[in-house]
């Protein structure tokens, strides 16, 4: 499988629309994990509300180091392949990719 990492600033609508083409379109994709940062208090209460209702996505809030979050995020992740997302992604089609053709991508030699 395939962890992917959305990148989120102020932008709660979009990341819920990225969210379900995900897990809609990407059958591929394990785990998802959002790092999100806000600058006002009712976007943080959006994201409060969008953790309630993806409940299988795990939230970081952004710390002082986007690089450290990406590599704390990297080093935790249980897939081998990790996809990078921002918030105004979309997968707007099935993903017609198995993991055998994956692998294949990436084998060497």
């Amino acid at each position: 499988m395939i962890t992917s990492i959305i990148f989120s600033k102020d932008r709660a609508l979009q990341l819920d629309l990225t969210l379900k083409t995900i897990r809609k379109n990407f059958d591929l994709c394990g785990d998802v994990i959002v790092i999100y940062k806000t600058s006002e208090q009712q976007h943080k209460e959006s994201y409060e509300n969008l953790k309630e209702e993806h409940s299988s996505v795990s939230f970081y809030e952004q710390s002082y180091s986007l690089f450290v979050d990406i590599l704390a995020t990297i080093s935790g992740a249980t897939s081998d392949y990790i996809c990078l997302f921002t918030d105004d992604d979309m997968v707007y089609r099935k993903v017609e990719m198995s993991m055998d053709q994956l692998n294949n991508i990436f084998t060497v030699g």
